[in-house]
C-alpha cells in the first residue's frame, strides 16, 4: 500500500538470505502526477519502504539490546516479528533520508497502534549500512519524474479552477464567450495581461489571485 492508501504489485529493491526490501509501485502515471510538484521543486519524495523479514536473524543482531541476547523475551519478540513498514522522505539532491514512521508486524500483517513509531530523524545516504534499496529507490524515481512531462495534481487542479472561473465570467459578468476564453489561456500561461483582459470583461470585480507555480 503507498502513502495514498492505493494498493500496488510491489517493486522489489533488495533480497538476501535475511530481508527483502520493496515499495509499492512508484512508477505508476497517479503516484508520478501526485508527486511531481514537489519532486521538482525539492528534489524530494515520501515513500513506503517495506522490508520482510525472512528470518529473526536480523532482529537478534540489531535489535536485541547488549546483555539481553539470550533473553527469552526478547527471542520471543524477535521469532514473531516478519514485516517492517517504514515512511521515509528521501532528498536526491542531498542524498539524505528522513525516517517519519515505523511500524513493526507480525506473520498476520495485522496494523497495532502499540507497534508504531513515529520519527524525525535525518541521516545520509552514506551513513546508511544498507545503502542499496534508497539508490535504487532514488534512481527509479528520478527516472520517472525525468520521463514524465505532464502537470502535477497541484496544476491539474489549478487549471481546472481556471477554466471554471471563466466560464463563471460568462454568466456573472456578461462577457463574451470570447473574453472568457482569452483570459482562460492568458491566465493558464501566466500572461501578465490576464488581469487587464478580465477588467475588460467584468469592469466591477476583482481580478483572482495569480496563479502559483
Amino acid at each position: 500500500m503507498d502513502d495514498s492508501g492505493s494498493y500496488s504489485v510491489p517493486i522489489s529493491l533488495y533480497s538476501d538470505p535475511h530481508i527483502e526490501i520493496f515499495v509499492p509501485d512508484v512508477t505508476t502515471p497517479g503516484w508520478i502526477q501526485w508527486n511531481a510538484r514537489k519532486f521538482r521543486q525539492t528534489g524530494t519524495f515520501a515513500v513506503y519502504i517495506y522490508s520482510f523479514y525472512k528470518d529473526d536473524y536480523l532482529c537478534r543482531h540489531d535489535r536485541i539490546p547488549a546483555g539481553h541476547k539470550t533473553d527469552p523475551k526478547w527471542l520471543k519478540s524477535c521469532a514473531a516479528l516478519r514485516y517492517q513498514r517504514k515512511l521515509v522522505s528521501i532528498d536526491t539532491r542531498k542524498k539524505a533520508v528522513t525516517q517519519l514512521e515505523v511500524l513493526v508486524m507480525e506473520e498476520d500483517g495485522q496494523y497495532n497502534p502499540l507497534n508504531q513509531k513515529r520519527s524525525l530523524l535525518t541521516v545520509p545516504l552514506d551513513k546508511i549500512d544498507l545503502r542499496q534499496p534508497y539508490d535504487r529507490i532514488s534512481a527509479i524515481v528520478s527516472r520517472e519524474m525525468s520521463r514524465y512531462k505532464g502537470m502535477s495534481v497541484e496544476e491539474v487542479v489549478q487549471s481546472d479552477s481556471i477554466v471554471q472561473m471563466g466560464n463563471i465570467m460568462e454568466v456573472m459578468c456578461h462577457a463574451t464567450h470570447e473574453q472568457a476564453q482569452n483570459w482562460i489561456v492568458a491566465k493558464l500561461k501566466g500572461d501578465p495581461n490576464a488581469d487587464q483582459l478580465y477588467r475588460a470583461a467584468c469592469p466591477s470585480a476583482t481580478p483572482p489571485a495569480p496563479a502559483s507555480h
